[in-house]
């Protein structure tokens, strides 16, 4: 976390310290008006072209972003303990044991002992594909393309508040051009110049 706002200071920094190294008033670069039109436009362009679960995905994409990372070492040691122990435990016990586990991972000692009931997404992925394999219902040769496929949906669907935040940021230099027309045709309007 220290380091994203490290890298944020630090873009600040750098950006006006030039600015003012090369010869730059650093007042010229508040100019309230084109912020307005600049960030108010790319937030009403976000709000326009986003469905409300949109909006919200992407702001708390955002906040997790700034909120530290939790998929460290120890949370992947935690996933390979759990998928180790549901294998032994169906080479061990058989597939009606296992079947306990997945039908109902809330209410397993295993999954809960893991601590991946907080991620709902994996533990529904981790359960549907065992349960796919416990019943026989998939060859092996057939699990590896829907394993896939599935991570291939899963991949879009997080990266879904991503796409809408770049789409606005894409639109910024739009919006930053005709925050300078604007501001030009004010200040040219009022010495006169304007038609």
């Amino acid at each position: 976390m220290f380091l994203k706002f490290g890298g944020v200071i630090l873009l600040a920094v750098s950006i006006i310290g030039g600015f003012v190294m090369a010869g730059g008033a650093p007042m010229v670069l508040w100019q309230p008006p084109e912020f307005v039109i600049i960030f108010g436009g790319a937030f009403a362009a976000f709000l326009i072209s986003n469905s409300w679960t949109g909006v919200k995905d992407a702001f708390r994409a955002v906040v997790k972003v700034f909120r530290g990372k939790h998929l460290n070492q120890a949370y992947y040691q935690r996933l390979l303990t759990l998928l180790y122990q549901l294998f032994e435990l169906r080479r061990r016990s058989g597939v009606s044991v296992l079947e306990d586990h997945i039908e109902r991972p809330g209410e397993s000692s295993i999954f809960t002992e893991s601590g991946m009931l907080e991620n709902p997404r994996l533990v529904s992925f981790i359960c549907d594909n065992l349960r796919l394999v416990a019943l026989g219902k998939v060859q092996p040769h057939e699990l590896e393309s829907l394993l896939d496929s599935e991570l291939e949906t899963m991949e879009d669907d997080m990266l879904r508040p991503a796409h809408s935040i770049q789409s606005i940021a894409d639109a910024l230099p739009g919006f930053w051009y005709c925050s300078g027309c604007v501001r030009h045709y004010c200040d040219h309007g009022s010495h006169g110049w304007a038609g």
